[in-house]
């Protein structure tokens, strides 16, 4: 007996339960309790902080990583399609949407970890946003939506990554830069694919081309600092240097202040300032030149004419050398630009066109277009806010937002184009304040 072996046993006989005797109803039995407790075993392993997971329909720490990636892949590749669709989505009807919508609650069904849940949040987000953009353009209509932050900042984000170029189409394959431009593409595309749980695919945006493309070709005029700074005086800031030896302090004389004395100049001054003044002194201003033309006009035919009615052409051409227009329904009016450039003030200028969008909104002035296709201003009936929305869904027609520009040499333009004098609205003159030792401020 050689050591450290045992002995052979004997050959075992088989039991009775492990012959081929058995029934298929028992072999299927036996077999669905090894699936039970094959997947209680699987279940039990799965743990979080030391404890087991119960159910993995929604959570999975382990999930497939290639299973993963692919449903990463796909909720980016549906949320670049969603940003890409959005005009579509907003002019078609809502059925591609709820396509999106279904699309994404399957790919939902999939997702077993909380950072891929927040690419389908982020999905939602931009639906429910173009929803209500829908919502208020079919309540209020298309003009009244404004500028969409979302779709023009996207629209920036594809003009930098094509190089300049509005379609990926449109790029020549010779460009060395669209060439980097792809690359720079292709390696962010590459980075937004991986399973790095980072969405930030880094500064690989064309910076300069939009600034040299877009930026400096619309911004030729640099805003000086008389425009931004208005009616406040500048008064540098000289910074007190302290002596070693410090003299008793004593007040100075010359710093002391009487109280100021209020004088009724100085209240109609301040009544003047206030914005509602000025608009509604703009208003009288419109009312009695319009006035005051229509009555040399009036003094003129009569004399010509003292007991017929004159002729059309002649009183259209009367109308016009005073300066004088007819909207299209036979109101008074005169010209935008004739009533609020000033001549002498550029920056008046300015302000004449915001006080006078202030009477627009309220409905005091109403603007059209004349026979040329001018814009031309006149008196309107001053009403409520519910009786314009009333008229407006009566005539069943929606606001109309426009942004009118003008820079100095478009103002000194029109001056020459309409040889204009003397301003209609009356030139303010422009106070300067009273600038004491301490400071303009008192």
């Amino acid at each position: 007996m050689d050591k450290g072996k045992a002995p052979m046993r004997p050959p075992s006989m088989p039991t009775p339960t492990s012959d081929g005797n058995e029934t298929p109803r028992a072999n299927k039995r036996r077999r669905l309790q090894d699936r039970d407790a094959s997947v209680a075993t699987t279940t039990t392993t799965t743990t979080t902080n030391g404890e087991p997971i119960a159910d993995l329909q929604f959570y999975n720490p382990d999930q497939d990583p290639e299973e993963r990636r692919q449903l990463r892949r796909d909720l980016r590749r549906q949320f670049r399609d969603f940003n890409d669709d959005r005009d579509r989505l907003m002019a078609g009807d809502n059925a591609e949407l709820v396509k999106y919508i279904e699309r994404s609650n399957t790919l939902m069904g999939k997702v077993k970890q909380t950072s891929d849940a927040t690419l389908d949040s982020r999905f939602l987000v931009a639906a429910s946003d173009l929803t209500l953009k829908k919502t208020t353009a079919m309540v209020m209509g298309a003009n009244s939506t404004g500028i969409d932050v979302d779709e023009f900042v996207s629209k920036c984000i594809m003009f930098m990554q094509n190089n300049g170029y509005e379609n990926e189409d449109e790029i020549p394959a010779t460009q060395a830069a669209s060439t980097q431009a792809r690359a720079r593409r292709r390696a962010m595309q590459a980075k937004i694919d991986s399973d790095d749980e980072q969405e930030d695919p880094g500064d690989a945006l064309a910076w300069d081309v939009l600034g040299e493309r877009a930026c400096f070709s619309n911004n030729r005029r640099p805003p000086v600092s008389g425009f931004l700074l208005g009616p406040l005086s500048v008064q540098k800031r000289v910074r007190a240097t302290q002596t070693q030896r410090r003299a008793r302090l004593r007040r100075d004389p010359q710093l002391e202040r009487r109280p100021e004395s209020l004088e009724p100049e100085d209240i109609q001054r301040q009544e003047n300032s206030n914005l509602m003044t000025l608009v509604k002194k703009i208003r009288t201003e419109l009312e009695t030149v319009i006035e005051r033309r229509m009555d040399a006009v009036n003094d003129e035919l009569g004399n010509e004419y003292p007991d017929v009615d004159p002729p059309e052409d002649v009183f259209e051409e009367t109308l016009e050398r005073h300066g004088i227009t007819q909207t299209s329904e036979e109101d008074v009016a005169i010209s935008l630009f004739e009533f609020a450039i000033n001549p002498q003030s550029f920056g008046q200028t300015v302000e004449n066109l915001f006080y006078t969008s202030f009477l627009i909104r309220e409905g005091s002035v109403k603007i059209e277009k004349d026979k040329h296709g001018l814009p031309i201003i006149c008196p309107a009936d001053t009403r409520g806010v519910n009786e314009q929305l009333n008229e407006h869904r009566a005539k069943n027609s929606s606001r109309h937002q426009a942004v009118f520009s003008i820079d100095y040499p478009m103002w000194q333009k029109f001056i020459e184009a309409f040889d204009i004098r003397e301003p209609v609205i009356a030139h303010r003159n422009d106070e300067q304040p009273t600038q004491s030792v301490r400071g303009w401020y008192g």
